[in-house]
């Protein structure tokens, strides 16, 4: 109630302030840059000697936990600092990630990511073609490593991976430019309700000051005036 009747005591103040804080948002919104994002799932699939074996063939029947372990090592493998000092010389330089999941809604619904036969790629970066680029150069990874990682095992014993959705068009990250307009729009909007309660207290305090001074004054004796003004008088 107490900041309620001094905005409404500087009303001209804080609406000015208000102005500029509020012109100041626009201006960090048009001028911050956007985030784009995109994804892309690819699955591991068991070689055909174990689908032959496991699944009569089917090799959707034969998902085992080696699938779940070589997910993690390619995953791993990709996000390590080696391949994207590698992926960046060769013009994929956007952020992004590789998880291994166990599900492909595991890692929302519970809050935790599992290792599984399923690999995650999501690149976010303010460049939104290299994004996209990135994007295709780290699912071109991911089956390179697994190749490199299976170097020296027959064809039919080799573990393979399939695209199962690739995000080509990045998407614009509301949420994120949404964060960063918050960041600095709490600070702008604080400061300018905070200079009128500011200046409220100066001008209180500054009004404080002279009431002293003015009832001193009134309070002094009549004759300790006078003498005073004797002594001043020229002789």
């Amino acid at each position: 109630m107490a900041l309620l009747s001094i905005w409404r005591r500087r009303w001209l103040l804080a609406s000015f302030m208000l102005m500029l804080a509020l012109l100041g948002i626009v201006a960090v919104a048009v001028k911050l840059p956007r985030v784009y994002q995109t994804q892309a799932v690819i699955v591991l699939l068991p070689s055909h000697k174990v689908a032959n074996q496991v699944g009569s063939g089917n090799p959707y029947l034969s998902f085992n936990a080696s699938l779940s372990t070589a997910a993690a090592v390619v995953s791993n493998a990709v996000e390590g600092p080696e391949e994207v000092s590698s992926l960046k010389s060769r013009g994929f330089g956007q952020p992004y990630t590789v998880t291994s999941e166990s599900t492909l809604s595991q890692s929302s619904a519970s809050g935790a990511t599992l290792p599984g036969p399923f690999i995650a790629v999501a690149v976010t970066g303010a460049n939104k073609a290299g994004v996209e680029s990135t994007l295709t150069g780290v699912v071109d990874e991911v089956s390179a490593m697994l190749k490199s990682i299976q170097a020296g095992i027959p064809q039919n014993g080799r573990i393979s991976a399939l695209s199962l959705s690739i995000n080509q068009a990045p998407s614009l990250s509301i949420s994120k430019t949404a964060r960063s307009i918050v960041a600095i729009a709490i600070p702008l909007l604080l400061f300018a309700l905070g200079i009128p309660v500011a200046v409220d207290a100066l001008k209180v305090r500054s009004a404080s000051r002279r009431a002293v001074a003015t009832d001193a004054t009134a309070s002094t004796p009549a004759t300790l005036r006078d003498e005073a003004l004797l002594d001043s008088t020229p002789r």
